[in-house]
């Protein structure tokens, strides 16, 4: 018996969110040379955003992933969706890799 698998991508990106002032958690980050948060998103092949973590602007860019990630992947897994995971070169890192279910 043949059986039809339901592939989705999942993308992971973080982004700039310049403030002005002392908000609460706001840091300067020297790659955007600018006081921010640093959110992490999370989007599926649509464009639909998934998840987001608020961070401040002074972490890492892959820093947090695995708390919207894995959530992610288990609950498409769940639904039975083989899931492949796109991202920019700051979640190309060893501890990263082997945490993600292989398909």
């Amino acid at each position: 018996m043949l059986r039809s698998l339901s592939f989705d991508s999942l993308d992971m990106d973080s982004t700039e969110i310049p403030v002005y002032g002392g908000q609460e958690q706001s840091a300067y980050n020297g790659h955007f040379e600018s006081t921010c948060y640093h959110p992490l998103l999370l989007f599926n092949r649509e464009g639909d955003c998934l998840g987001a973590k608020l961070r401040p602007g002074n972490v890492h860019s892959a820093e947090g992933w695995e708390e919207l990630l894995l959530p992610e992947i288990e609950r498409q897994q769940r639904q039975g969706s083989e899931v492949v995971f796109r991202a920019d070169a700051a979640f190309a890192k060893p501890i990263v890799a082997p945490k993600i279910p292989r398909i």
